[in-house]
């Protein structure tokens, strides 16, 4: 789900207020929602990778936080599909190289 991120960062340089009141009002949201639903429902990954680093997005130039699960969690769908997934750990970059890396494991039960 860290992918999503470029998505933010372009809805941000288009100076929108917020990211959230951007795509609740953009008629691709529904479309964007269906294909992270449906890439769930019938790839069911075994794992999924999710961003949860502070200050993992850009707003009007600084950073800010962009809490996926909560963003996707406002699609039923996509919670009936979540509750196939159980956090399993978190990865986290250590040395200089990877340290702008934290992400939260989910494993499919």
């Amino acid at each position: 789900m860290w992918g999503v991120r470029g998505l933010v960062d372009q809805i941000h340089a288009q100076g929108d207020k917020t990211v959230r009141d951007y795509i609740k009002n953009n008629k691709d949201k529904l479309f964007f929602l269906n294909i992270v639903v449906d890439d769930l429902h019938v790839h069911k990954p075994d794992l999924i990778f999710v961003d949860v680093r502070k200050n993992n997005s850009v707003f009007n130039g600084a950073f800010t936080n962009f809490d996926y699960l909560d963003y996707f969690s406002e699609n039923k769908k996509f919670k009936d599909e979540w509750n196939s997934y159980r956090y399993l750990t978190t990865i986290e970059g250590k040395n200089w190289l990877y340290s702008i890396f934290k992400l939260d494991v989910y494993k499919r039960i």
